[in-house]
């Protein structure tokens, strides 16, 4: 004799057939997910405009002691130095701003598809039934 196996419990329930009030709280817990990682790519974004910004200051700051050092001295260590730290800084200016577009494009991107086919607005009305029942009320 073949024995078949026994129905399953409640607990062993299938994803597909989760009541209502459990897909109700996956769906809470996706959209604070994804709220969560906007704040976090909003906030990433906003540190990688003020290191943009530390780094345009360090730039100009360089090339200031780097002109001023010449125009006093002549060209030496310390001038080479200033002029190669401030190469760093515009890599890193580079660096930053190219991070803070591609957070800006994650942050406002949309959580949802974009749907296969055009919506049909063929069964929508133009709103003249609802003045018709506004003179109906009287």
């Amino acid at each position: 004799m073949i024995e078949s196996d026994p129905p399953p419990s409640e607990d062993e329930a299938p994803a597909a057939e989760l009541p209502d009030a459990s897909a109700d709280q996956l769906s809470t817990l996706r959209i604070r997910q994804f709220a969560s990682a906007r704040r976090a790519a909003y906030r990433a974004r906003s540190y990688a405009v003020m290191a943009a910004g530390v780094c345009v200051i360090a730039v100009v700051q360089l090339i200031w002691m780097t002109l001023r050092h010449v125009r006093t001295t002549g060209w030496g260590k310390q001038p080479i130095g200033y002029a190669l730290f401030a190469a760093i800084a515009l890599f890193g200016l580079w660096f930053f701003i190219s991070r803070a577009i591609a957070l800006h494009r994650e942050a406002t991107k949309s959580a949802l598809p974009d749907p296969a086919s055009p919506p049909d607005f063929s069964t929508l009305d133009n709103g003249s039934k609802r003045w018709k029942n506004l003179e109906d009320v009287r």
